[in-house]
């Protein structure tokens, strides 16, 4: 084992990627030296899980982080995934499990504003308290991920980022963070939980983050809170709800933009108090919005949404204005995903679609968002749930007219994605006709199940590496 010792650290590194997330407990007992090079691996991503039935264990590795400082540096990437807990109470951890005595001088520490409030509900168990103690301490940190049950409007959790990233108190700042998620779903039973503008619009001034994933709730007034932040380091964008003039706003200054999700949302029942929900959709209006990333964009998802969650029998009726045929002139898009009746001008005698194509274009995603909904205009029966035979003849004549202009219009254009959202091809016959079919080009039927989950988290599997008691100190 001595002679390991001396092992270089990149040959002991190569190894330790092969060591089950599992066994690398064990490894840090067997001397110094492994447990130096075991534990860069074992705290290196942090995946915290809350839901009805499962607390996470952050008492446990906030009392091994805060007696050894320096783990806090091998945390890479750290995931906060749970429940949105909109129908009950959600468990809280034992009280009597938490070292006060350790975490209340931690906080103190911090010299931020709001420290007893921060203490006050750590005394109560909140879980807030908590995670925030967790994020005030990171710096190296590339990847964080909060979602739904970890995010409610003016908490503790959006206190501590605000102050790690504009300054206050005696907080570590951000080094490394390059990929930031905060996503949420909309809170019904507590609309002030939904007030989480500011908190999000602070993400954009980290100045080392190329990837942002948000749900932003419109607010009244759209104001940068430190003035326009320079995004030129920002490559990849998604964004949820954001109104028009919002999100022009933002893109207004990422000059260096190459991809972009954007979720546009429709709405049943507008109202003074957001005056910002419409039920027109204006897809002229959303290529103005997509011109200020014309010059660098090159990966485009568009995503069409019934709000709050309206019931089917109780849809909006959608405006639609405009259309999508400038998109043709984004030639540097090679990955276009938008539901099919974007480019179909909302209509039963639509343009061919090549029409709205770049010649840039590699792969082109369709999916049947709002295909069988009352707000679209061209709505039939033959397109309902069920009752898909139609739906693929119409499909089916819908690539063929794209494979006649290949390669000539499109000569790059390799893969056609049906994204199925609605049930529209449970039968498969339209696998089963494009298969037999000379394109040029691939064709694939798939759903978006699972998409929110890849939005919010960068890893499924809980490692199991504070289960146990704090690690004893090897000989």
């Amino acid at each position: 084992m001595a002679r390991f010792a001396h092992v270089p650290t990149e040959i002991i590194d190569r190894i330790l990627c092969f060591i089950p997330r599992s066994g690398l407990p064990n490894l840090c007992l067997v001397n110094q030296s492994l447990r130096q090079s075991a534990e860069r691996f074992l705290y290196s991503t942090i995946i915290l899980h809350w839901d009805y039935s499962d607390i996470p264990p952050i008492i446990l590795l906030l009392r091994t982080l805060l007696q050894r400082p320096e783990l806090f540096t091998y945390v890479h990437t750290i995931t906060f995934l749970g429940d949105d807990f909109d129908d009950g109470t959600p468990p809280l951890p034992d009280i009597a499990e938490i070292p006060f005595e350790q975490f209340i001088p931690a906080i103190e520490k911090t010299q931020v504003p709001y420290t007893k409030l921060w203490i006050d509900r750590l005394k109560t168990g909140n879980m807030e308290a908590l995670v925030g103690l967790l994020i005030a301490n990171l710096s190296r940190t590339r990847r964080l991920a909060l979602n739904h049950g970890f995010i409610n409007g003016c908490s503790l959790v959006g206190k501590v980022i605000q102050s790690k990233v504009f300054g206050g108190g005696q907080l570590l700042a951000f080094e490394q963070l390059e990929d930031v998620r905060y996503i949420k779903e909309f809170d019904y039973s507590f609309p002030e939980n939904n007030s989480t503008f500011t908190d999000v619009l602070s993400l954009f001034y980290l100045p080392t983050v190329t990837h942002i994933s948000a749900w932003i709730p419109n607010p009244t007034t759209f104001s940068w809170p430190a003035g326009e932040p320079n995004l030129d380091h920002l490559t990849s964008l998604d964004i949820d709800w954001l109104c028009e003039s919002f999100m022009a706003k933002i893109l207004a200054l990422t000059r260096n933009l190459k991809s972009l999700s954007w979720t546009w949302e429709c709405y049943s029942e507008l109202d003074d108090v957001d005056p910002w929900k419409t039920s027109t959709l204006d897809l002229d209006a959303i290529i103005a919005v997509l011109s200020h990333v014309k010059r660098t964009l090159e990966r485009l998802q568009f995503l069409l949404e019934i709000g709050e969650a309206s019931l089917i029998d109780d849809e909006p009726k959608m405006t639609v204005l405009g259309s999508f045929s400038n998109l043709v002139h984004f030639n540097r898009l090679t990955h276009i995903d938008v539901p099919f009746v974007t480019l179909a001008d909302f209509g039963p005698d639509a343009l061919p679609l090549e029409r709205y194509l770049p010649d840039s274009v590699e792969v082109l995603s369709l999916s049947t968002g709002m295909l069988v909904h009352d707000a679209v205009k061209w709505y039939t029966n033959d397109f309902d749930r069920g009752n898909g035979d139609d739906a693929d003849d119409y499909f089916v004549q819908m690539i063929q007219s794209l494979a006649a202009v290949y390669p000539t219009r499109l000569p790059r254009l390799r893969h056609i994605n049906i994204v199925d959202e609605h049930c529209c091809f449970q039968n498969g016959n339209l696998a089963t006709l494009t298969k037999g079919l000379a394109l040029g080009f691939d064709v694939q039927i798939t759903d978006r199940c699972g998409w929110f989950d890849q939005r919010e988290s960068f890893e499924y599997q809980t490692p199991a590496v504070w289960e146990q008691d704090s690690l004893e100190e090897p000989s």
